[in-house]
């Protein structure tokens, strides 16, 4: 479904894979003033970087991979909690220390 004002006012957090997501949620909703706004993948210190869309790159395993590691982080800054790859298939992030 398309995102409402009421999302904004009830959701802390408002994630984008993409930075058209981004620029859909500021045109739909107008300034993101309460900075809720967030590319998945600044989860993972990477702010300000889009997911690669699969329908162009055609690199499934990347866009599973980035995916899965944008929501762990997510979770990490939703719960404290770290989430382990292992056993998921998951090879580490590009950058992040070795898992």
């Amino acid at each position: 479904r398309r995102i409402t004002r009421r999302d904004y006012t009830y959701f802390d957090i408002i994630v984008g894979m993409d930075k058209e997501n981004l620029l859909f949620m500021e045109e739909a909703l107008g300034t993101d003033t309460e900075h809720k706004f967030h590319l998945l993948l600044e989860f993972v210190g990477m702010p300000g970087v889009s997911l690669k869309d699969p329908w162009h790159t055609k690199d499934y395993e990347l866009a599973w991979q980035e995916l899965y590691w944008g929501c762990a982080g997510l979770f990490t800054r939703l719960t404290g909690l770290s989430h382990s790859p292992a056993g998921h298939g998951v090879r580490c992030f590009p950058g992040e220390a070795p898992c």
